[in-house]
């Protein structure tokens, strides 16, 4: 753990008093509001923002009905009520920041009694966080409008923030009843005699909640004793949240939930960084510098070409980076290698944070774009996840990326995918990963999760042996060889006996190798991807289907050739039509925000039935 005592957060609590304190600086300074109008970027991102502020600003509010609330309980549908709930975020959040830049109080009335509303809500947690029934609800030991997950403690961090910056502006009666609730809603529950869950979790929910409650704190609590009982517990869990990324710096909860974790931890630290006049700096202080370092680097070895990520676990396909957060880390650790080239515009952030918004404002107005949009290329290997990751640009100057996956599948947000991989060209992931599906309250059953072709092996490109899929649980893991890098070519040979329950399997191993630049003139392609699978049994009579995964519609050209592409980008698929059959499946499910989804299956059915089989198949790029 990093060694912060209670006596030097106080003392720097002290100092930061005697020193005259600042909070957010950037948002109150008045050269920001310019820069912003005129910054190339932002200046859309801005307008975006005023004009949804000018056309909802005398709407009615979106409805929190009882109904709406209680029908995840029914169906575990999480949809309905999250939008909703999310737009009431947005209405005001886009309102207070027209507020705050433009120096107006066009909208203070409207912000008054939203704020008053929020007062009233039944609790700022989502349904699908709380117990469904009454007896859950009796037995839980805070009540409903004290239980703390993400998103009431998100709520918390950006009513007090909002409180903070143009306070000064909104009734007095407003300003105290909303400081009240934070009190009753956040402070005082996380001060109670009962610890949350995730409190010890090595993964986002910790730094998350933590990260905005000791936000929250900071911009609330006045008393120095009792300010230093809150860091010190929220310094403590944001430490164990820290235990989830390796040494490498790399989380197997993927991209999309490295930002939404790592993005609160950096939140807090700028903040307890100016509270305390810069005597605590998280980034500089302690034993994980090096580690933070690496973690802050990791996007730019998942970042691919037209805004798609290496997305492995629960994480969306495409990743757009949050302009201040990447330039906030580029200003504490120097150049990180982000792309810029595809960052986030006003409301693609489907839950329309208010810390995300405030912050690629303020913070991303010093950023040059322009000289920031690139791609690191390069080989990763990420010991932590066993994740193997290789970018490059093919002999015509497009992008090929390759990334695979050992692990184990008893990781936060499993899928059960030990060996699987992506391959991405010209900004496709032709083979990709399916990613997170609609998050319902079945996914997150044990029981359930592994029916959802996106969590199963089935939805990824790993083989079914002797009828089994890959088993979850920490016994489940793969064990890497060997990894071998050249110039020209690379080597990951990957164990993956363990990921499946199968008496008679007594070994079996993928090999990849990536050959780089190996084009054929004759044929008009490149090969990129060779993948070996070796099967060795006890005993015969086996049965092995391979299986690879697109969202494109494959074309069989030939026995022993399927093409998969979209526009002008293809790859080619070529295997021994001698010693398997094809077929194709398609199969419908729901994307994370409920949209109808297809992939395609690609089931290669090998006829040896024997104790040792061989499977081979290679990818090439089509110029």
């Amino acid at each position: 753990m990093d060694t912060i005592s209670s006596s030097m957060i106080k003392n720097s609590l002290y100092n930061g008093n005697q020193k005259g304190y600042s909070l957010f600086n950037e948002a109150r300074n008045n050269d920001n509001f310019l820069k912003i109008k005129n910054h190339p970027f932002l200046k859309e991102y801005y307008n975006a923002i005023k004009t949804y502020a000018e056309g909802i600003c005398y709407n009615k509010l979106p409805d929190l009905s009882f109904h709406l609330f209680h029908q995840f309980s029914i169906d575990g549908n999480r949809i309905i009520y999250e939008r909703e709930y999310f737009t009431r975020w947005k209405i005001l959040f886009s309102l207070a920041a027209v507020t705050l830049i433009d120096q107006t109080d066009q909208y203070i009335n409207q912000i008054e009694d939203m704020l008053w509303d929020f007062c009233d809500q039944y609790t700022w947690a989502l349904p699908a966080h709380l117990p469904t029934s009454l007896e859950g609800i009796k037995n839980n030991p805070w009540l409903s409008e004290e239980f703390i997950d993400l998103f009431a403690a998100e709520t918390g961090f950006s009513l007090a923030e909002i409180n903070y910056l143009i306070g000064d502006r909104i009734n007095p009666i407003v300003v105290d009843r909303v400081q009240r609730e934070l009190e009753r809603r956040i402070l005082k529950p996380f001060m109670g005699e009962h610890m949350f869950w995730w409190e010890t979790a090595r993964m986002n929910w910790a730094s998350v909640c933590a990260g905005s409650i000791g936000c929250t704190a900071i911009y609330m609590v006045k008393n120095i004793e009792r300010l230093t009982l809150i860091l010190q517990r929220v310094i403590g869990i944001l430490d164990s949240y820290l235990e989830g990324f390796g040494d490498d710096g790399a989380t197997p909860e993927g991209l999309g939930y490295w930002r939404y974790g790592f993005s609160f931890y950096v939140f807090f630290a700028e903040l307890l960084k100016e509270r305390t006049n810069g005597e605590i700096d998280l980034f500089h202080t302690g034993s994980k510098q090096d580690k933070k370092r690496k973690i802050a680097e990791l996007p730019a070895a998942l970042q691919l070409s037209n805004g798609i990520t290496t997305n492995f676990s629960d994480s969306l396909e495409i990743f757009k980076p949050n302009i201040g957060l990447f330039q906030r880390l580029e200003s504490i650790f120097g150049d990180m290698g982000y792309d810029y080239s595809l960052c986030s515009l006003y409301g693609e952030d489907h839950t329309n944070k208010w810390t995300y918004l405030i912050r690629d404002l303020f913070w991303g107005v010093s950023a040059n774009i322009e000289s920031k949009s690139r791609l690191k290329k390069g080989k990763y290997y990420f010991p932590n996840v066993q994740w193997f990751i290789e970018k490059y640009e093919s002999l015509n100057g497009d992008l090929i990326a390759f990334a695979a996956k050992g692990g184990n599948n008893d990781e936060p947000h499993n899928h059960n995918d030990l060996g699987h991989f992506i391959l991405h060209y010209k900004g496709f992931n032709l083979l990709p990963d399916l990613g997170c599906p609609e998050y319902t309250k079945e996914f997150f059953r044990d029981g359930t999760r592994y029916s959802f072709i996106n969590a199963s092996s089935l939805g990824h490109s790993v083989p079914m042996i002797n009828g089994q899929l890959q088993k979850p649980g920490i016994s489940s893991a793969a064990k890497v060889i060997h990894i071998k890098t050249e110039e020209n070519s690379s080597e990951f040979l990957l164990d993956l006996t363990d990921a499946y329950s199968v008496d008679s399997l007594s070994l079996y191993t993928r090999k990849f190798e990536l050959i780089k630049n190996n084009w054929n003139e004759n044929m008009g392609e490149i090969a990129v991807l060779s993948i070996q699978d070796r099967f060795t049994f006890n005993r015969g009579g086996n049965n092995v289907i391979e299986a690879f995964i697109t969202h494109y519609k494959p074309e069989v050209l030939k026995e022993g050739q399927i093409k998969i592409s979209e526009k002008d980008v293809a790859v080619l698929m070529q295997y021994d039509s001698g010693k398997c059959s094809a077929a194709i499946e398609e199969h419908e499910y729901s994307g994370h925000f409920g949209e109808k989804k297809i992939a395609f299956r690609i089931v290669l059915t090998l006829l040896n039935e024997g104790e040792d089989i061989l499977f081979h198949v290679c990818f090439s790029v089509l110029k």
